[in-house]
């Protein structure tokens, strides 16, 4: 039998060319054979500056050369970094190291940080919050491009950018709406309604701008949210319409607020058809809330009851499609045949 040959792998085996096909090995070496098949099966795969395949008693590891700029083939790829610092956010850029991760999931971090830019989404001029936050000790999915061709961000061209992964990168609350600015898709907006008493919440349905939230299309906007929209008032001395009162809100946020009669109560109400009779409304006066009713035989008089004073409390809800607030008409108000005809 030859001498035996030692392998990569830093065992003994036999020579095949000699016609060996045993070999005894001792207690040391076949120790040193188990731990390096072991470690072939905790394979690492990693980039670095040229290409290598290392064993050794914890695991493997497979080195693959990094692409020169120019080559064939070469494009982005992606990486986790984990975040060091947002002291650059406001400039649309964080600060982050590259994480390895073996097979027990224990981190191994880069020497030295780099800047990786924010998505176009979360950048200060969209003049939103991405949610959530970004935090130091975060991990981000990066793109990167070895061809060194890069975004723009606070007048630095940098090769990395943030994927987004993990934050709201279609709805930002973008504060109240404005004319001037533009809203993309999933985009969160406020409005001020009924007397600037009611904030409605929109969100935008497609990339515009100068298109205002409305509740009667859905084209930009779809209305999401109603705040406020259930306010008590006080009806002032101020005479009352044919169609609603004037009202004071009680808390004093608002005064000289219309708040729409129940429609029954209104005296645009010309005539109505009651179990096949039509029946016509004249001569309403809004200071004594009276109204003469004829069918085609008989004729009436009739007053609003309980009698709306100056000081009573109404319960008014805001509608959004009308724009407008409607009294609940909690006390029951109702037309009543007037005791005295004359």
């Amino acid at each position: 039998m030859s001498a035996p040959i030692t392998n990569p792998l830093g065992f003994l085996l036999p020579d095949p060319g000699n016609g060996d096909d045993l070999v005894l090995l001792s207690r040391t070496a076949l120790a040193r054979m188990v731990r390096r098949v072991n470690a072939l099966t905790k394979l690492k795969i990693q980039r670095g500056a040229a290409d290598s395949f290392v064993v050794s008693d914890a695991n493997s590891i497979l080195t693959i050369a990094r692409a020169v700029a120019g080559e064939a083939g070469v494009g982005s790829s992606v990486a986790i970094y984990k975040i060091t610092s947002i002291s650059g956010i406001a400039s649309d850029y964080v600060a982050g190291k590259l994480v390895t991760f073996d097979n027990a999931n224990a981190e191994t971090l880069a020497a030295s940080a780099v800047d990786i830019a924010l998505p176009w989404q979360l950048r200060s001029g969209r003049a939103g919050t991405a949610f959530p936050a970004y935090a130091v000790n975060d991990y981000i999915v990066v793109a990167s491009s070895d061809t060194g061709v890069g975004v723009v961000v606070s007048g630095a061209q940098l090769t990395l950018v943030d994927m987004g992964i993990g934050r709201q990168m279609e709805g930002f609350y973008r504060g109240a709406w404005s004319s001037a600015v533009e809203y993309g898709f999933g985009d969160f907006v406020h409005t001020l309604a009924g007397s600037d008493l009611v904030t409605l919440l929109w969100v935008a349905t497609q990339t515009h701008t100068n298109h205002t939230p409305s509740a009667s299309s859905t084209t930009y906007w779809r209305l999401v949210g109603v705040y406020g929209d259930f306010r008590r008032f006080t009806v002032d001395a101020s005479p009352t319409q044919n169609d609603y009162w004037v009202c004071d809100e009680i808390n004093g946020d608002a005064s000289n607020v219309n708040i729409y009669k129940p429609t029954k109560l209104r005296g645009s109400v010309a005539s109505e058809s009651i179990a096949g009779d039509t029946v016509t409304y004249s001569g309403y006066t809004t200071d004594k809330m009276e109204r003469t009713a004829t069918n085609s035989s008989n004729s009436e008089k009739q007053v609003i009851i309980p009698y709306v004073l100056t000081g009573d409390v109404l319960h008014a809800q805001y509608d959004v499609r009308e724009d407008k607030w409607n009294d609940l008409n909690v006390n029951a108000r109702a037309w009543a045949r007037k005791f005295d005809q004359s």
